[in-house]
Parts: C-alpha cells; sequence; structure tokens
C-alpha cells in the first residue's frame, strides 16, 4: 500500500485506467499543439495531436525493434537520444542486460522535459543527461561520440525537413564511434508516409554508404552501422 496519498491517488488513477481514458495534464507549446499526459491501461502515456510520443505504440516500436537488432548483445557503454518525448527510449535501453553507462538525450521543447520528469520522472535514470536543444544544432556542435544513436524527431506525425537531409544524416554518423549504430524511426502507415519512407532510405543508404530496414507495426525503422577501420564500407 503506498505510504503517501499522492501515491496512492496515482495508483486509484491508473486502476481506474483500464476502464476509463483519464487526461492528466493537457498543454500547448510552440512546437507542439497538443501534448496530453493520458492514464491508459495501467500505465500513462505522452500523446500528441494524432500520434503517441512514448509509452504507447511508439513504446512498442521501439522494443520489437531493439529485440530485433539484439541490442542486447551489444556493447553499449554511451547512446544519444535525439527526441526524448517523455522517455520511452531512455527506459529501453536502461533495460537492457548491458545498459549504456552514460545517456545523452536531446530534447527541443522544455514542456516537454517538464512532463517527463513531473509524470514519467525520467531524471531519476541513473547516467542520464537532458539536453534541452535543437537536434540539428547539438549534433553540428558536440564534439562526444556514442555507441548508439537513436533519432525519433518528429512534430506529431511529421519529421521536419531539415531531419531528412543527407548533412543531419552524416552529422549524426560523425557522432559514432567505429562500429556504432544509427537507429532511425518513421512513419509508414499509410501509403503516401511508405513512399516518403522508401525515398529517405534510398537517401540514407546512399549518404552514409549501406542501411537495412525493418518494418515494425506501421513504422519503418532504419539501421546503419558506422564502419570500424578494418571493416568494409557495408559492414
Amino acid at each position: 500500500m503506498p505510504s503517501h496519498p499522492t501515491e496512492f491517488a496515482s495508483l486509484v488513477r491508473l486502476v481506474r485506467s483500464y476502464f476509463v481514458r483519464d487526461v492528466v495534464e493537457l498543454r500547448s507549446t510552440q512546437f507542439h499543439p497538443r501534448l496530453e499526459v493520458v492514464a491508459l491501461n495501467g500505465r500513462l502515456v505522452l500523446n500528441g495531436l494524432s500520434v503517441n510520443y512514448s509509452f504507447g505504440s511508439l513504446h512498442r516500436v521501439f522494443e520489437a525493434a531493439f529485440e530485433r537488432l539484439k541490442l542486447g548483445d551489444e556493447k553499449i557503454e554511451t547512446a544519444l537520444v535525439l527526441g526524448m518525448g517523455a522517455g520511452s527510449v531512455v527506459e529501453l535501453l536502461s533495460r537492457l542486460p548491458r545498459p549504456p553507462r552514460a545517456i545523452t538525450a536531446v530534447e527541443i521543447d522544455p514542456v516537454v522535459v517538464e512532463i517527463a520528469k513531473k509524470h514519467f520522472h525520467i531524471d531519476r535514470q541513473p547516467g542520464l543527461e537532458i539536453v534541452t536543444a535543437d537536434a540539428l544544432e547539438y549534433v553540428a556542435t558536440a564534439q562526444a561520440t556514442f555507441d548508439l544513436a537513436v533519432v525519433d524527431l518528429f512534430i506529431d506525425a511529421e519529421i521536419p525537413p531539415a531531419f531528412q537531409t543527407a548533412e543531419f544524416l552524416r552529422a549524426v554518423r560523425d557522432r559514432l564511434n567505429p562500429g556504432g549504430l544509427l537507429v532511425y524511426n518513421r512513419m509508414a502507415h499509410n501509403e503516401a508516409a511508405r513512399a516518403r519512407a522508401a525515398d529517405f532510405e534510398r537517401l540514407l543508404a546512399v549518404s552514409l554508404g549501406g542501411a537495412m530496414s525493418m518494418r515494425v507495426e506501421d513504422n519503418l525503422v532504419l539501421v546503419h552501422r558506422r564502419p570500424r577501420p578494418d571493416s568494409g564500407p557495408h559492414d
């Protein structure tokens, strides 16, 4: 039994969420016309206007993608998450058999960071550094390198054009250590989105020298491994 009234109220809300959709907090920001924290099926999720940002369908997409990539077998000491949201990817990485010792999560919207701390307690994750910044500027100026970079940069259902260029992809690639993985999430929920995702897959492959793709639910997850010095360009 929770010892604090607030904890008890939260428990009651989560139990009710199996029967009633409960909006816990509703916000609007310069980046997101609608942000809602919802208690649903026993847990809190963060939604945008028409999509899930964290801990709902997006969580399932990355959970399945990481399993298929066998990330648990990778040696990932440091990870970069571009587009933190409420922290789905951060939580999944922290649950790996060998979790990264350090995770840098970049999120442009300070309100999202506030929500992630208030409702999802993201700041309790060990080894996490939250950077409130534009991901484009971060990868262009950062000096640190990582074993894994996860790109999940959406404004509702759309990825801003700046994150769909060869220049951005190469900038992210340059933040990877040799042998490091780039994992890029795109929506592919209808014919138009699938066509755009296919075009982007070709751009990624040409820009970085190789890519693989995985269809996960209504998303396309693209993966590139930065070659090691002793390997070929498509390792």
